[in-house]
C-alpha cells in the first residue's frame, strides 16, 4: 500500500512544481546548446525532495541520519534552485555547497580509512578525515550535477548506483535494523524517480520537467553520504566506489581532457560521455541503456574481484579500468570534433 501511495503522492507532488515553476518562472529557457525546443519547468527534484521530505516528518522514521539527510538537503535545493535561476559562478556554487557537506560530516558521516591492502597494511586518514571526506563529497556531488544533461540520465544512474549497493550490503552479510530502515527509504526514494521519469519523458502526456541543478545536486549529495553511512556498517570503502564507476570516471576524464587542450574547466559544453555518446547514436534511450549498463558491469566486476579477496588487485583494476576508459574517451572527444 505505501507503494501504491508514494506514486499517487509523486503524481500529484510533479504536477504541482510542473505549475509553481510556470507560474514563478522556473524553466529551462531553450538555448543553442539545449536540445528542447520550448520552456520547460526545472522543479523536478523539488517534487522530489518534497515527497522525501514529508515522509520524513509525517512517518516513523527515528534514524537522525535519514532526518539530517533531509533536512540539510533542502539547503542544497535551495542552492541548485538559485543556480537555475541566476546561474552562480561555479566557485560560489562550491562554496554554498562546503557549508551543508561539512555539517554532515561533522554529525558523524566521514571517511576515516580507506581499507587494509597487502604491503600497505591498514590506511588510516588520520587529521585529514575531515578534508579528505569533504573533497570527496563535493567531487561526486558535482561529479552527478555533471551528468545531467539528457533527460533520464541522472535519474537512471543513481538508480543503478543504489542497486549496486544494496547488492554489495547483501552479500556483505550485514544485518541491521537500523539498515532496514535506511534501505526501505531508498526504496521509496528510487520509486519516486521512476514516477518522476515519466514526467521527464513527457509520457502519458504528463506535463515534462527537468530535474534542474536543484535535483541533480540533491541526488549528488544524497549518493555521497548513502556511501559513507553504508561503509560506516562495516563495507569496505573501495568496494563502494565500484557502484559510482561512471559518475566518477566521467567527471575526472572530462577535466583532464578539458585541461589538455586549455579549456576552462566550469565551462559548459558537449564533452560529456551522454553528449558524445548520444552523437554516435541519436537516441536517448540507447545512449542512457548503455551507460548505465557500463555503470552495472563496473560494479559487478568490483564485487566479484572483492568476494575473491583480491583487495589489492581491485585498487589497480578501477585505476586501469579508468586508463582505458579515459582513452576511450579521449577518442570520443577527438572524433566529435572532426
Amino acid at each position: 500500500m505505501i507503494y501504491f501511495n508514494t506514486i499517487l503522492f509523486c503524481i500529484f507532488s510533479y504536477y504541482l512544481v510542473a505549475k509553481l515553476g510556470v507560474k514563478f518562472g522556473l524553466v529551462d529557457i531553450p538555448k543553442k546548446r539545449k536540445l528542447h525546443k520550448t520552456l520547460i519547468p526545472y522543479t523536478g527534484g523539488v517534487g522530489i525532495s518534497f515527497f522525501m521530505l514529508f515522509y520524513t516528518l509525517t512517518s516513523d522514521i527515528k534514524d537522525p541520519i535519514i532526518i539530517d539527510l533531509m533536512i540539510y538537503s533542502q539547503l542544497v535545493i535551495m542552492i541548485g534552485l538559485y543556480d537555475d535561476k541566476k546561474i552562480m559562478q561555479p566557485v560560489t556554487k562550491i562554496f554554498l555547497l562546503f557549508f551543508p557537506i561539512v555539517i554532515m560530516i561533522l554529525n558523524g558521516l566521514n571517511i576515516d580509512y580507506l581499507g587494509t591492502y597487502k604491503f600497505i597494511g591498514y590506511m588510516n586518514l588520520g587529521p585529514y578525515t575531515y578534508i579528505f571526506t569533504t573533497i570527496c563529497c563535493l567531487i561526486l556531488t558535482n561529479a552527478v550535477n555533471y551528468s545531467d544533461g539528457i533527460d533520464g540520465h541522472v535519474s537512471y544512474l543513481f538508480i543503478s548506483s543504489v542497486l549496486l549497493l544494496l547488492t554489495f550490503v547483501k552479500f556483505s552479510g550485514i544485518e541491521s535494523t537500523k539498515l532496514d530502515d535506511f534501505i526501505f527509504f531508498l526504496k521509496l526514494l528510487m520509486l519516486a524517480i521512476l514516477v518522476f521519469t515519466f514526467f521527464n519523458h513527457n509520457l502519458f502526456n504528463l506535463p515534462k520537467l527537468f530535474l534542474g541543478d536543484s535535483g541533480s545536486l540533491f541526488l549528488g549529495f544524497f549518493l555521497s553520504f548513502t556511501l559513507i553511512y553504508i561503509y560506516k556498517l562495516g563495507i569496505h570503502p573501495f568496494l563502494l566506489v565500484w557502484s559510482i564507476s561512471i559518475f566518477i570516471y566521467d567527471f575526472i576524464s572530462t577535466n583532464i581532457i578539458r585541461l589538455i587542450h586549455r579549456k576552462r574547466l566550469f565551462d559548459p559544453a558537449f564533452d560529456h560521455l551522454h553528449h558524445q555518446i548520444l552523437k554516435k547514436t541519436n537516441s536517448i534511450l540507447y545512449t542512457n541503456l548503455i551507460i548505465v549498463s557500463m555503470n552495472l558491469i563496473f560494479g559487478v566486476i568490483g564485487l566479484i574481484v572483492f568476494k575473491m579477496n583480491f583487495h589489492t588487485f581491485f585498487v589497480f583494476l578501477y585505476i586501469f579500468l579508468f586508463a582505458a576508459f579515459f582513452y576511450w574517451k579521449l577518442n570520443l572527444y577527438k572524433n566529435t570534433k572532426k
